[in-house]
């Protein structure tokens, strides 16, 4: 899973404007499922892979959900 946060943090920018507003399944680094609903990304994403495999599900944020720190 570490592995995993980290791929989302090196590519958070181009992954968070190619899926604002949605939810990513990961699987070694490979996006394997993709949609609006966690439980349902997680359902999807768990169906095609091994048992032994472990599935990271991130959520990211539109523009208009992104709060500005001052």
């Amino acid at each position: 899973m570490i592995k995993q946060s980290n791929y989302v943090s090196i590519h958070s920018c181009e992954l968070s404007k190619k899926y604002a507003g949605k939810h990513v399944a990961l699987v070694d680094n490979k996006i394997v499922a993709i949609g609006r609903n966690r439980l349902e990304v997680y359902k999807k994403a768990i169906k095609g892979i091994p048992s032994n495999k472990k599935v990271g599900v991130y959520y990211f944020p539109s523009k208009d959900e992104i709060l500005t720190a001052l």
